[in-house]
């Protein structure tokens, strides 16, 4: 597995370090998913979304301030796709895809660009987090 197999989830909740990380995030997030029982509202689709970054996460955390995004549609008990915003850029992936880095705006915070359909009313829950070891050693793996 390498960077462009990995889950939108996998990138949001702990970066990309190598295969095994990867798909160890990947089963936690998975099992800890079925598990989750997600109201139709923002309250109730943040605690899922920090529940899931909190129970998946493998890497040790950095200082850097960051934001988590989920977007979910109606009567998902999980995210549909994630994304983080860190330092003013949104970024993203999906499998197959290289990392998507765009500046962040209002519009991209809603809906970023791999999306392409956006979420609803109250369907992007958000929460603060911080930057992970692996997402910040990977961002500087591109520069």
């Amino acid at each position: 597995m390498s960077f462009k197999e990995i889950a939108c989830h996998v990138w949001a909740i702990d970066g990309y370090k190598d295969d095994d990380t990867a798909k160890r995030v990947n089963e936690l997030y998975n099992n800890h998913a079925k598990t989750l029982r997600v109201q139709n509202n923002l309250n109730s689709r943040r605690e899922a979304l920090q529940s899931l970054v909190n129970k998946a996460r493998q890497s040790d955390l950095t200082d850097e301030n960051i934001t988590v995004y989920g977007g979910f549609r109606r009567n998902q008990n999980a995210p549909e796709h994630m994304w983080i915003e860190y330092k003013n850029k949104i970024y993203e992936t999906m499998p197959d895809r290289d990392l998507c880095v765009v500046d962040a705006t209002a519009a991209y915070r809603a809906c970023p660009p791999l999306e392409g359909e956006e979420f609803g009313a109250n369907g992007v829950a958000s929460i603060a987090e911080k930057l992970t070891v692996n997402q910040r050693d990977y961002l500087a793996s591109l520069e």
